[in-house]
This record gives structure tokens, C-alpha cells and sequence, in this order.
């Protein structure tokens, strides 16, 4: 048995919030971080579910790690105890010498790290044309349905009950507990430039 201590239950639900939010910042889906970073996508899950005690230092150390090569500045007290300043993008060059593509990602990540509430999807088909078209990139605030007062048939961005973030339009017969009215919309003037 380990002399070391365990986090308690609310320390390791507060790091998990906290890794879920700097994963987000850069609009990356659990799989897609662990892949580009070398690290298991079960452990990943493991650590933002809390589960089996939660993140803990070697595993922040390998996050910060990886939010320093995506360009974010997240320290290691911040990312296991909440203390000292929130993570923040940096980047070595100046809005006027990024491309179009850098430009759209840094005004996504910013959007993001405004707040853990929000949201930011990307369209995979042309659904919503000619309103929001294949490839946009949508952004929402999340709050509880009810605050929102959604029209049926208006198109937002929905948390699923299995925290699957999705754009549809809203209907009654929804069961979801959180959504957002679409506030934002990036898109790239030059869209073949993108990947089908």
C-alpha cells in the first residue's frame, strides 16, 4: 500500500473540469488530443471522468507539456490545484502575420477560453445551407435549456446526454438538459482549401 495521498473526491472532480476545459480550449475532441499527443484515449477519458483517482502530477506533466507544443500557457499548479493564473493562448506571431487558417484558430481558442461554458462545432455536411454552410465553425454559449427558451425548429448547438456536443435544430421532443443559441460563426473565404 501507498504512503501517497489520495486526492479527495472534489480535488479530482476540480482537476478533471479543469483538463476538460484546457482540451476544449483548443477544440479537440478527446480521441483527436490523445492521438496527437501519445496518450492513451482510455487514460485521457479516465482522467476527465475523474475515474480511478483522477489525474494526477505525471500525467499533468505530460498535458502541460502538450498545451505548450498546441500553444497554450497552462502551469502545472494551475492544471492539478486551481492555483495561480488560467491557462493562456500565446503565440510567437502577430494577428496581421497569420494566415487566414491561424487567424480563424486563434479567434476559435479565444472564443473557447472565454469560457468553460462554451461551445465550438464544426460542420461536416451542408444540412443548414444557406444559413451555415460545410466546414463553418459554429459557437455557442451552453446554458440549461429552460434559461433559453428555444423555438422549435431553431438551429443551436446541443449537449447530449452522453456530453456529445451536436448542431441541430431544436425541437420540444429534445431531452437535452443543455444548448446554445449559435453566437458565432467562423468561416474561411477560401473553403477548398479545406480537407473533405
Amino acid at each position: 500500500m501507498s504512503d501517497r495521498p489520495t486526492p479527495s473526491s472534489s480535488n479530482v472532480q476540480a482537476r478533471a473540469k479543469r483538463l476538460i476545459y484546457v482540451r476544449k480550449m483548443l477544440g479537440m475532441t478527446i480521441a483527436s488530443f490523445a492521438k496527437k499527443h501519445g496518450i492513451g484515449e482510455s487514460t485521457l477519458r479516465h482522467w476527465e471522468k475523474a475515474h480511478l483517482n483522477g489525474l494526477r502530477e505525471a500525467g499533468a506533466e505530460r498535458i502541460v507539456a502538450a498545451l505548450k507544443s498546441e500553444g497554450i500557457d497552462c502551469s502545472l499548479p494551475w492544471l492539478l490545484h486551481g492555483v495561480g493564473e488560467a491557462p493562456k493562448f500565446v503565440s510567437s506571431k502577430s494577428v496581421s502575420e497569420m494566415t487566414e487558417e491561424e487567424y480563424m484558430q486563434h479567434a476559435i481558442n479565444t472564443f473557447l477560453s472565454d469560457s468553460p461554458d462554451h461551445a465550438v462545432i464544426q460542420l461536416s455536411d451542408n444540412t443548414f445551407s444557406p444559413i451555415y454552410l460545410r466546414h463553418d465553425y459554429l459557437g455557442a454559449k451552453l446554458q440549461p435549456v429552460k434559461a433559453l427558451n428555444l423555438r422549435p425548429g431553431e438551429i443551436c448547438i446541443i449537449k447530449t446526454e452522453t456530453s456529445k456536443t451536436i448542431c441541430k435544430k431544436f425541437t420540444h421532443d429534445d431531452h437535452v438538459e443543455f444548448a446554445g443559441r449559435i453566437s458565432r460563426l467562423w468561416r474561411l473565404t477560401r473553403p477548398n482549401t479545406l480537407p473533405d
